[in-house]
């Protein structure tokens, strides 16, 4: 039907730009990441949104209900209209939407449709093939399906931990899984970060935190080192388990996210550094030149002057400009650059 789209490549971006004009109706499915950030895309061209959220709040999985509210009110102050509790029980219409009927009974009149609900396994082709089913394939520490000879990686791959979609997941799962097609046993995949970051304009919003972890309902072995400007919208959280950090949400701010990423990841003690936390006192460097990394704001300026400063490699490049360390698919570009800096630094030596 014309007017329908999903949204998971380039192309499709490109088509949804190029179907809504100024004054038009987009109906965007899915309260997350990608939802938001296409609903605000769009604002931006002067088209009416409407959000459709099935639960009573956006970004639920990844926030808690006070940085759940913030990010409710930046989102209709873009004048976005959010319908929460709320699901598409029919679209009506020949060759072209004319309406779409909800479970409520409430009726809609959109100009087209985007389904922006994230990623689920697809499971058609393990189905029959005696594979371990759950959410995906299970796989081991190893990323070992129950066929021993045949690995899984990526958002089809069901962990103990849980099931990802992100790019640094996988490249995570792909290094454990090539180390022990070779051979080595010595790496194995316990989970990885969840690592969240809303990229629109004038709205900075970040969520951190390790598999299992929770904003919410937490038990006594975990703590809360909370800092919340309700009037300014501007609230950091961090929980701390066993003088660790395990997870974090900035809003309003988000200077931190490589300093806090980098000790979650990291696994080390704080220490004197639990009483620094909510100080604000990590400073983000300017972008300079073309933008690589949209998540952190890292030009290639920014990743040139490192390299002459000895970041050489992309882990020392991430850990100083924090570019990669987002949804990680600057990577490849940061690494191109990084192979044209050592051959200008050979041709010059």
């Amino acid at each position: 039907m014309v007017g329908v789209f999903s949204l998971r490549a380039k192309t499709d971006a490109d088509r949804i730009k190029g179907f809504f004009v100024p004054d038009s109706h987009a109906l965007i499915v899915g309260g997350g990441l990608l939802g938001l950030e296409l609903a605000a895309a769009l604002k931006s061209l002067n088209v009416k949104v409407t959000v459709l959220v099935r639960t009573d709040r956006l970004m639920s999985k990844q926030l808690d209900v006070v940085a759940c509210e913030i990010l409710k009110e930046e989102i209709l102050n873009r004048e976005i209209e959010v319908l929460f509790n709320s699901e598409i029980a029919k679209v009506n219409g020949y060759g072209r939407i004319t309406n779409v009927e909800l479970k409520d009974g409430r009726k809609l009149y959109p100009d087209g449709i985007v389904y922006a609900m994230g990623t689920s396994p697809n499971l058609h082709l393990a189905k029959g093939l005696g594979f371990d089913l759950g959410e995906g394939i299970k796989v081991n520490e190893f990323l070992q399906t129950s066929d021993p000879d045949i690995y899984a990686i990526g958002e089809v791959a069901e962990h103990t931990s849980g099931v990802y979609g992100t790019v640094l997941a996988a490249e995570e799962q792909a290094e454990v899984a090539a180390s022990h097609i070779f051979g080595y046993k010595y790496k194995t995949y316990s989970g990885s970060l969840h690592s969240n970051l809303l990229k629109i304009p004038g709205l900075e919003l970040v969520s951190l935190r390790l598999p299992g972890v929770s904003f919410e309902n937490l038990s006594d072995e975990y703590e809360e080192i909370v800092f919340l400007d309700r009037k300014r919208r501007r609230y950091k959280k961090c929980i701390v388990k066993g003088d660790k950090l395990v997870g974090a949400i900035l809003i309003g701010d988000k200077a931190e996210f490589v300093e806090y990423k980098n000790l979650i990841a990291s696994g080390v003690e704080l220490g004197d550094k639990r009483g620094k936390l909510l100080s604000g006192g990590t400073t983000t460097k300017p972008q300079k030149g073309a933008l690589v990394c949209s998540c952190n704001s890292v030009g290639r300026g920014n990743i040139e002057e490192e390299f002459k400063n000895g970041a050489n490699n992309l882990e020392s490049i991430m850990t100083t400009t924090g570019a990669g360390t987002g949804c990680g698919s600057c990577r490849p570009e940061v690494n191109k650059i990084i192979r044209e800096m050592v051959i200008q630094q050979n041709e010059s030596v």
